[in-house]
């Protein structure tokens, strides 16, 4: 009982196979953590329930759940234990990156409000202990567009600074990813001066790190925020060498959705209508072709 009292809130049986333990340290596959965890809510440990989209899910009692945990630091498997719980969470958050060019996005925002307590845990670990940094850093990479679409923008941003603060400058994806999701965080809580200053610090060190996928995400993101100082002629540069890149890497969504849409934008600022109607007329075709409902 102990090994899966880390799980905050309730969570789907998938959860609890990587945080749980079975004799001489093995993993429990699938049917073991069924099992378990039948056995859990037959004893009245563990509650079962039918979420909104018909998902199970699971969710042990308070006060167990806080005596499970004292038994689990006592036992010392709990370092072990909250590795498996942030690998976990890390294979959700990355859903974003996976999913956001496709129809299933919007399932996967819901997905993660469900898990959003799991994500808590995980992240406040890592803080509080300084282990698996990157792997936090790379949760956090992977969610401005949650914390923006969900209006988590404080929550977001609080975690990503404090866990940038708590590591290593040494480039790393997961830090690279970071500063970018400060910068779009930054923008929205109306900090320009953060903003620009962290955007610029994720497109140099993408270029260190030689990704230019990731370069053409983070210098889309820039050019937003670079449009709303109304630096329309640096913005354009931006969104123009992300198009570049993007249609270089496969990232299609980044430069027939993302970029056109900012290039329209700087043409409306600009007073150019024609190219603004052309342009916004582009970037709605290719959302709808592509299911994309966030970009119609």
């Amino acid at each position: 009982m102990s090994t899966v009292s880390i799980i905050q809130s309730d969570a789907p049986a998938v959860c609890f196979e990587p945080c749980s333990s079975y004799h001489d340290d093995h993993e429990l596959d699938e049917g073991m953590a069924l099992n378990l965890l039948e056995e859990l809510v037959a004893k009245s440990l563990v509650v079962f329930a039918i979420d909104d989209g018909g998902e199970p899910r699971y969710r042990m009692l308070e006060t167990l759940r806080e005596f499970g945990l004292e038994q689990l630091t006592e036992s010392g498997e709990e370092d072990d234990i909250r590795r498996r719980h942030i690998v976990w969470c890390l294979s959700l958050a990355s859903g974003v990156e996976e999913t956001v060019a496709t129809p299933r996005f919007p399932a996967l925002l819901d997905q993660l409000d469900r898990e959003r307590f799991n994500l808590r845990e995980a992240l406040g670990w890592s803080l509080r202990t300084g282990n698996e940094t990157e792997h936090s850093l790379l949760i956090c990479g992977n969610l401005p567009l949650y914390w923006d679409t969900r209006g988590y923008v404080p929550e977001g941003l609080r975690w990503s600074t404090d866990l940038l603060a708590a590591g290593e400058p040494t480039p790393t994806p997961g830090r690279a990813m970071t500063l970018a999701t400060v910068g779009w965080l930054a923008m929205l809580a109306g900090d320009p001066v953060l903003s620009e200053e962290t955007l610029s610090g994720s497109d140099d060190m993408w270029r260190e790190l030689d990704d230019e996928a990731q370069l053409s995400r983070s210098l889309s993101m820039h050019g937003m925020t670079t449009y709303n100082l109304n630096d329309f002629d640096r913005a354009e540069a931006m969104f123009e060498e992300s198009s570049d890149l993007a249609r270089q890497t496969g990232l299609e969504w980044i430069s027939e959705a993302w970029c056109v849409y900012g290039l329209a934008h700087i043409a409306l600022a600009r007073g150019d209508m024609v190219t603004t109607d052309r342009l916004l007329r582009a970037t709605l075709e290719y959302s709808k072709s592509r299911g994309l409902t966030w970009g119609i």
